[in-house]
């Protein structure tokens, strides 16, 4: 029996386009699934730009001052070096996280589709994507700029979330020009719990009402976005590579997934690989200039 027949339930249910002609591997089958499951699961690429990389170490080269402008030369010209963008290097190290997940023989021998869904692909890429996701929330929290406390908690009467986020605003661009793609890609990552209080909180505009959730985006151009891993604090900034990028190890030369066959338990395991790291785009302070944090919003 294909491994599609087999597990074509696990296709269908987690949206994996395949052909029955295909040949895939029990592995194979898991990585597809943990990924798709990630994919659904995790907040980050919401306000944080993704690369996928081909090492586990490296260097990304920056441009040291982002508000110079590229200089004008004569026809025939090159551009003295002074007058050219100043590069630096940021190093970086991917993390290694790593999960996994056990079968029996006896589910297998049976084929039963239920017990083979429902033996923790779920929780894996649950547990997966929470590690991932805290992981970009420490990293964006170390390389903050500046911070500031909220004139309220944004679940009391007397909040003014709107003033709050503009201030972040306003200090963003205190520190650094804010191109139109960057100005446009403003996010603000709130705590999960203050999200229902913004909605149900009105506006009244013109006759009109407007949830106080959706006046935050159209009046400030900002994206909501929030985030189960935050409890009192709201971080400001764009999705930008300017600002934080997220790199994936592609796993071309590193097999991301291990089948090992346990014969004392009757079972194969299934480890998931995954490597990463955030990487703020920080001055020579280890500060990044696009990121402010509000503290106290909850």
């Amino acid at each position: 029996m294909k491994l599609v027949e087999k597990y074509g339930s696990l296709f269908e249910r987690y949206g994996i386009l395949t052909s029955d002609k295909v040949n895939v591997q029990t592995k194979d089958v898991f990585r597809m699934i943990v990924d798709r499951l990630i994919e659904h699961e995790v907040v980050y690429p919401e306000f944080v730009e993704t690369i996928n990389v081909d090492v586990l170490d490296g260097k990304i080269p920056i441009i040291e001052d982002v508000n110079e402008m590229t200089p004008f030369v004569p026809e025939g010209a090159e551009p003295r070096l002074g007058d050219t963008a100043k590069i630096r290097q940021i190093s970086f190290t991917l993390k290694k996280a790593k999960d996994r997940i056990r079968i029996t023989k006896e589910a297998m021998i049976r084929h039963d589709r239920q017990v083979i869904q429902h033996i923790s692909l779920d929780a894996m890429a649950k547990r997966l994507a929470l590690r991932e996701d805290q992981e970009v929330l420490d990293e964006i929290n170390k390389a903050v700029i500046e911070s500031f406390d909220a004139h309220a908690k944004w679940t009391e009467s007397d909040a003014d979330p709107v003033s709050d986020i503009a201030e972040a605003i306003r200090r963003i661009k205190a520190n650094v020009r804010l191109t139109a793609k960057e100005r446009k890609s403003l996010c603000v990552v709130i705590p999960d719990q203050v999200e229902s209080y913004l909605r149900k909180y009105v506006i009244q505009i013109g006759g009109g009402a407007i949830p106080l959730y959706d006046y935050i985006e159209s009046r400030l151009g900002v994206k909501i976005v929030p985030h189960v891993l935050l409890t009192k604090q709201a971080f400001v900034l764009p999705k930008s590579t300017t600002a934080v990028v997220h790199l994936v190890y592609d796993g071309k030369d590193i097999p991301l997934v291990q089948e090992i066959e346990k014969p004392e338990a009757d079972s194969i395991e299934y480890y998931y690989t995954k490597y990463f790291a955030t990487i703020p785009i920080v001055n020579q302070d280890g500060k990044c200039p696009f990121i402010v944090r509000i503290d106290n919003v909850l």
